[in-house]
């Protein structure tokens, strides 16, 4: 189950009058397991039961839906976990790495703000700011129920109307896929000096949502050069601690970035060499065969990522939410396999131009360069 947000809730610690032991304990007597999570665009409960007892797992999902009771001493033990998370970020580099980036790298839109919040936000969070944003957000037009299994669709869809169909209908939160950050008019560059043993970066660009038409096009070329990449850097030269290549998946306008850790003693050389070799992708054809082999693997991946019932559950909430629909789960295959190289290689140098790339790293990166 989901809906659009931009924070994290505390509603597991207690719900419908009951402590968070007591929860525990109801999931644990029925094999159970809950989870409430928190991406940019949206909340996602999950709860994973055994066929015969989700009636009840459904009912204790709805109760920490709506009906969270938020007890102080609760709310302080998430707000000291959300502050270490964020002390702790030294300690997480590619984390840092990515909070930093999108600070730099859009201008407009929210994604440039981070979603563990700041040590100030965290603190200024009252019950009234909890119980403002839950009775904002947990509405009816912001609501999506999937279900996965051995289930009679006819009866959850009851049990959902039943449960869900009492909250106010509320206004759907939307999430504006127009709000596009562009590149920048130049290349830009920033650096954040750390002693470390490495240099991790970023270089990227601002892109769009998992709506657009270009999407698909695009995250097949993002698939090719993350196969490049992977092969020279990690595999061929063996100078990449890691090398990711990735579009992100947002209802909103995204992103595509490669995330890469090296030496610093070979840093200025090597995020030289990223960016000619993506001005020669954006300038040359993209080989049919290489293609081919993004596209397999995306197809692979997606098929790979519906192997559970929750997974699939999840799989579909998304495309739900994201005004796609249902039907996505068997259209994105087909999709993908459509693109042809001319209409990659067109969205690689619409949402890749040359010269116009954001780039921060974090580490030493002045010191000793060849």
């Amino acid at each position: 189950m989901g809906w659009p947000t931009s924070w994290r809730t505390s509603s597991t610690r207690g719900a419908a009058g009951r402590r968070q032991t007591e929860i525990a304990q109801m999931l644990a007597d029925l094999g159970a397991d809950l989870e409430v999570s928190a991406s940019a665009d949206y909340i996602s409960i999950t709860v994973e039961t055994p066929a015969g007892a989700h009636r009840n797992a459904l009912e204790i999902l709805a109760d920490v839906a709506v009906a969270p009771t938020l007890p102080p001493e609760e709310r302080e033990k998430v707000r000291e976990d959300l502050r270490a998370q964020i002390a702790g970020l030294s300690d997480r580099p590619f984390d840092a790495l990515n909070r930093e980036f999108y600070d730099r790298l859009y201008r407009k839109s929210p994604y440039r703000k981070p979603l563990l919040g700041t040590e100030e936000s965290i603190t200024g969070i009252a019950e009234s700011d909890l119980r403002e944003f839950l009775a904002r957000t947990v509405v009816g037009a912001n609501v999506v129920v999937s279900v996965s299994g051995p289930v009679d669709p006819a009866a959850i869809e009851s049990w959902a109307q039943g449960r869900f169909g009492r909250l106010p209908a509320g206004k759907a939160i939307a999430i504006d896929a127009r709000v596009i950050d562009g590149a920048p008019k130049e290349a830009v560059e920033v650096t954040i000096e750390r002693d470390s043993e490495q240099v991790v970066y970023n270089t990227g660009w601002p892109t769009v949502s998992v709506t657009d038409p270009d999407y698909i096009p695009l995250r097949t070329a993002v698939g090719v050069l993350g196969d490049r990449f992977f092969f020279k850097y990690v595999y061929e030269k063996g100078v990449a601690y890691r090398s990711w290549f990735y579009q992100t998946e947002r209802l909103g306008a995204g992103s595509a970035q490669n995330e890469m850790g090296v030496s610093p003693s070979i840093y200025r050389q090597i995020s030289t060499e990223v960016v000619e070799d993506l001005a020669r992708f954006t300038a040359e054809p993209i080989p049919a065969e290489e293609l081919s082999a993004a596209q397999r693997k995306l197809i692979s991946r997606h098929y790979l990522g519906l192997q559970t019932n929750l997974a699939l559950a999840q799989r579909l909430a998304f495309y739900e939410l994201s005004g796609l629909g249902i039907e996505e789960i068997d259209r994105y295959p087909v999709e993908v396999r459509e693109v042809t190289p001319e209409e990659a290689g067109a969205a690689a140098r619409k949402y890749l131009p040359e010269g116009r790339s954001t780039r921060v790293a974090i580490g030493k990166a002045s010191d000793h360069q060849p």
